[in-house]
């Protein structure tokens, strides 16, 4: 016996969609054509690709905007968001080393020490393979010097930028050598800590820095020998 199929072609449905356009800067842009084009024909003509007068425009319109003194237009989010972290200090692990205490988060200190290396400089001397030792002054000068550009100027100036002159003003020796030695022995609930990498050395570089601090000239004074150890 024999069966026969018949197989009927499926029906094509011929189906129709619309497009939906998720964001039509077309669009947009013809409701502002007018006003946008002028804005380019204007940096243009003035050559004022950076900055000028749109751009101070802009950030009166937006401080206006918001009830705030000042804004600051970046080129992207990015930017804006990188400053926002900087200002607030957010960015620990990704921003400038300026006054705090690492540069690179929990490896090395804003001063170049390495946190791995901290033992070592207090144990054989934080000056031991340094080459930036002044020759043509005193041995002891030349070792305040180098400690004090080494572990201080990345941060401080003598005299400019957060000087160490009116820091330290009216502090004498042993007020001096109480800070130091507090910033020396680094302790979990010292208050500097937040913001001041520790201060690496031997007694004898550290007292070095102390005089350097004091007086270029203290070293021709009598009472010049005697030695500050930390604690």
């Amino acid at each position: 016996m024999t069966t026969e199929a018949v197989v009927k072609s499926p029906v094509e449905h011929q189906e129709t969609s619309t497009r939906l356009q998720f964001l039509d800067l077309g669009l947009q842009f013809e409701q502002i054509r007018n006003e946008v084009m002028q804005a380019v024909t204007n940096v243009l003509e003035t050559q004022h690709f950076v900055l000028g007068l749109e751009v101070e425009q802009l950030e009166a319109e937006i401080s206006d905007y918001l009830g705030c003194r000042f804004a600051v237009s970046c080129a992207s989010g990015t930017d804006a968001l990188m400053l926002a972290l900087m200002a607030t200090g957010s960015g620990e692990y990704a921003r400038e080393m300026l006054r705090k205490p690492f540069v690179i988060g929990r490896h090395m200190y804003s001063n170049g020490m390495r946190v791995n290396s901290v033992a070592a400089a207090n144990a054989s001397g934080y000056l031991q393979h340094t080459l930036w030792l002044n020759q043509a002054t005193s041995e002891h000068w030349a070792r305040g010097e180098a400690m004090y550009r080494g572990q201080c100027g990345s941060c401080h100036t003598l005299n400019g930028y957060r000087s160490l002159d009116k820091l330290l003003a009216g502090r004498d020796r042993q007020s001096i050598g109480n800070l130091l030695d507090r910033l020396h022995e680094y302790k979990p609930d010292m208050a500097y800590r937040r913001f001041m990498p520790p201060l690496t050395g031997t007694p004898e570089e550290i007292n070095a820095l102390i005089l350097r601090m004091l007086d270029k000239d203290f070293w021709n004074r009598p009472d010049a020998s005697e030695q500050w150890s930390p604690a």
